[in-house]
């Protein structure tokens, strides 16, 4: 650690952090490595988008690409397409994705200094479970579009946050809004969801004005540009139908979707409990405690404004998780809209794993970012477990059992479930009793955590990080096994 605070101190902020994308990048890479094809249907889609810029033609074998944005997923793969071998053109693939991940600890590292985290080593700490979660390290080993607009986010979290420049001056706000824009687009032409993080941002430029905080973009130069960029994807995907068939875009997906909730309206409650239960099973409750931190801090800051009394949370932290979970409310439920007309007994339909897992990682950091800063208490704990209880219990209602005639089929791959599933043989699919063993197993590692904090006062919060970081850890290497 000391050689790195050497290094810290040498090479700043900027060196540190490209340290950081290295180490994650070298990683991801070696983990590549092991892969050798192929192995999901989808996967294919990004190929066949990059393949399609030198005259090729895919479509004979696979569906073709939804609308004119999904050819921009194929630029990064463009040098793959060059490679005669199979095998080491997919290797290729790996170490395009692991750089792209690797943007993701490289932001979040850069984002635990806004937050207020100054300790080097809490900051690494961070940095590496943000890298290493279990969704985070399996998503960079597969040619999936939907996952990777993730990175698209946090890039867009870190416009947003991005503070000052070394100099004392200001970055321009008119390039960030125009740059946040086109990363929101980018997140949307990658995941349809991801049409939600725009209105959260939207709604999360009203709150800055309403609470007075610092203005990091401009609302109006931000929507123009997203608004923009969706719209040429609409005209230019009508322009071009006639050469090349696509499958269909997000007019067709909305005019689906309300076709078949026209037939059953209840699928809906069905997705958005999936996609709920998903979100507080695969972070093991630490998404569900980092709303809960947000909330707590969003009511400490309006009442403190309301009393004219010093403000106990920075700004930044309330900010960032208002935005947080405005991003959550609006893309998990459009997500299920939008995926209401596929298969309700699809295990990737009903927790939508690849689109939640874009809104999931950051409320990790706030989580760790929270303990570390303003500390743990038994009060808050109760909290965050009763919040863990109410949210894992209001899922288990809305997903009815019935729509999938008893079981949901285990056709996808869900990061962050398997590695709770301990004794459970769910290769058939996952029944009610399985979906309830990971909801016992998330109180069972909070309840451990409950002594801890009653026990001690000075260390609490080291304590409980660390016991939240082998709980990473495990389900990581996990995770990882089972993939690799």
């Amino acid at each position: 650690m000391s050689r790195l605070k050497t290094f810290y101190g040498k090479k700043g902020e900027k060196g540190m952090s490209l340290l950081v994308f290295l180490v994650f990048f070298i990683l991801g890479s070696a983990l590549g490595m092991f892969m050798q094809t192929a192995s999901l249907e989808e996967e294919f889609t990004g190929a066949a988008a990059a393949a399609a810029f030198l005259g090729r033609d895919w479509t004979g074998v696979m569906s073709p690409v939804g609308s004119i944005s999904g050819f921009l997923r194929g630029i990064p793969y463009l040098p793959t397409m060059l490679c005669p071998d199979p095998v080491f053109q997919y290797k290729l693939f790996m170490l395009i994705n692991s750089a792209a991940y690797a943007l993701i600890p490289l932001s979040a590292f850069r984002l635990t200094e806004k937050l207020g985290v100054t300790k080097l080593w809490q900051r690494l700490l961070v940095t590496a479970l943000c890298g290493i979660f279990p969704s985070v390290l399996i998503y960079s080993h597969y040619l999936l579009s939907e996952p990777l607009s993730a990175v698209f986010v946090w890039l867009l979290l870190l416009v947003i946050f991005r503070g000052e420049k070394e100099n004392g001056k200001k970055a321009g706000a008119f390039f960030a809004s125009v740059t946040a824009g086109v990363l929101t687009a980018c997140a949307y032409f990658l995941s349809p969801s991801c049409a939600g993080v725009f209105l959260a941002v939207c709604l999360y430029c009203l709150y800055a004005k309403l609470a007075g905080v610092r203005k990091s973009i401009y609302f109006s130069t931000y929507s123009i540009t997203f608004i923009l960029l969706f719209a040429a994807d609409i005209i230019l995907t009508w322009l071009t139908n006639d050469l090349y068939a696509y499958s269909g875009g997000i007019l067709q997906s909305v005019a689906g979707s309300l076709q078949a909730l026209s037939e059953n309206s209840a699928a809906l409650l069905t997705l958005i409990g999936g996609r709920l239960y998903y979100f507080i099973i695969s972070s093991w409750g630490l998404g569900g405690a980092g709303v809960t931190f947000a909330v707590i801090a969003l009511v400490s800051f309006i009442r403190c404004k309301r009393r004219k009394e010093e403000q106990y949370y920075d700004d930044r932290f309330v900010s960032m998780g208002v935005l947080c979970t405005l991003m959550l409310i609006f893309a998990v439920p459009l997500d299920a809209f939008i995926k209401a007309d596929c298969d309700i007994s699809a295990q990737d339909t009903v927790f939508g794993a690849a689109s939640v897992f874009a809104v999931t990682i950051p409320f990790i950091l706030l989580f760790f970012c929270y303990i570390f800063v303003y500390g743990i208490s038994y009060t808050r704990l109760l909290i965050s477990v009763t919040g863990n209880g109410l949210a894992a219990t209001a899922a288990l209602l809305m997903y009815n059992c019935t729509q999938s005639g008893g079981q949901i089929l285990s056709n996808v791959m869900t990061p962050g479930i398997t590695s709770m599933l301990i004794g459970c043989d769910s290769s058939a699919g996952l029944t009610s009793s399985d979906m309830l063993y990971p909801i016992c197993l998330l109180f069972t590692v909070f309840a451990a955590a409950v002594p801890v904090v009653c026990c001690t006062k000075n260390h609490a919060s080291v304590i409980t990080a660390f016991i939240f970081t082998g709980v990473i850890c495990y389900a990581c290497v996990s995770s990882a096994s089972r993939h690799f």
